[in-house]
C-alpha cells in the first residue's frame, strides 16, 4: 500500500483538484480519507489523504490488485495527451523497424511518464521509473529523433 497526500485550498482554481482527480483515475485506489482544517477564510484547505495499491510494471502484477487498462487520454491533460501521441508514433516507426512489440522500447506508462516530466530530453528519461541505462542507450536519441520528426510534421 501506498499513500499521497493532497492539499486543496478553498480558493482553488481547478488545477488542485484536476491533479487529485488525474491521480485517482491513474491508480487503484483503496481508500480516501479527507478533513478539513479550517485557518481562516484565507488559508482553510481539504486534506485529502489516497491509499493506493501500486500496480507493478512490465506485465507484474501485484498480488491483491488486477492491474487494469489505463486510458491516458482521461489521465493527461490535452497537452501532455498531444506529447504522448506523438511519443507513441515515433515509438510505433522504431517498434516496426526493429521488429520488436512497442513496448519493448518504452511501455504506455513509462511515455507517459515522459510526458508529465517537461520537456523532453535525455534527462527527462532517465527519471522515469521502469528506463534504465540499457534503454537509455539503445533507444533513447532514436526516440528523440523521431519525436522531434513527428513534431515537424504535426501542423
Amino acid at each position: 500500500m501506498q499513500i499521497r497526500i493532497f492539499n486543496i485550498s478553498i480558493h482553488d482554481d481547478g488545477s488542485q483538484c484536476e491533479a487529485l482527480n488525474r491521480f485517482m483515475r491513474g491508480h487503484q485506489v483503496l481508500q480516501v480519507h479527507r478533513e478539513f482544517v479550517g485557518g481562516g477564510s484565507s488559508s482553510a484547505i481539504w486534506c485529502f489523504c489516497v491509499e493506493y495499491e501500486e500496480v507493478l510494471q512490465g506485465g507484474g502484477k501485484s498480488s491483491r490488485v488486477p492491474r487494469r487498462k489505463v486510458d491516458y487520454k482521461e489521465v493527461l491533460s490535452e497537452d501532455a495527451f498531444a506529447v504522448f501521441s506523438r511519443l507513441r508514433a515515433a515509438r510505433k516507426k522504431m517498434a516496426e523497424k526493429d521488429d520488436v512489440p512497442a513496448y519493448v522500447i518504452f511501455t504506455d506508462e513509462q511515455l507517459a511518464g515522459m510526458t508529465e516530466l517537461g520537456e523532453l530530453s535525455l534527462q527527462v528519461m532517465k527519471k522515469v521509473k521502469g528506463v534504465g541505462t540499457g534503454k537509455i542507450e539503445k533507444y533513447a536519441e532514436r526516440m528523440l529523433a523521431l519525436f522531434n520528426a513527428e513534431g515537424a510534421e504535426t501542423p
